[in-house]
């Protein structure tokens, strides 16, 4: 699966996630982001999940490519499609984070959250690297 567009698009209550795939599909996402960080502890516990699966998936990867027929057509898309999700996940999660740390008045809490921004980026990084090395096996 292709995924050309992804926006982000604010409303009042709710942000909302549009998404064009390949073939001319539309999905919109209604994410809900509150200005009270309380969802913070399972955000980050999602995100390292996220980062440590990124990881794991990109070293399997890398020593993959090099064996002749390790993954097959099917897999590659499988994958493909899965990073692309994960990567429109990644707006999301920068969108909530971004809402919390610009609500918050207390330094320490902004500190933690502008952490997390970066280790998305950073997650986005790996996430790209994936990709790259995925369209390389085609």
């Amino acid at each position: 699966m292709n995924i050309p567009k992804a926006d982000l698009i604010g409303t009042s209550n709710h942000d909302i996630l549009n998404i064009v795939t390949g073939n001319s599909a539309a999905e919109e996402i209604e994410v809900i982001t509150y200005p009270d960080p309380l969802g913070l502890p399972f955000t980050i516990n999602s995100l390292r999940g996220i980062q440590q699966n990124t990881v794991e998936q990109l070293g399997l990867l890398e020593r993959a490519r090099g064996i002749p027929g390790a993954l097959s057509d099917i897999e590659v898309t499988q994958m493909t499609t899965s990073y692309c999700v994960q990567r429109a996940d990644l707006v999301v999660y920068h969108r909530i984070l971004t809402v919390w740390r610009d609500t918050q008045p207390a330094l320490s809490v902004k500190r933690v959250i502008g952490h997390w921004l970066s280790v998305l980026d950073e997650i986005d990084a790996y996430t790209k690297t994936v990709l790259n090395i995925l369209v390389s096996c085609r």
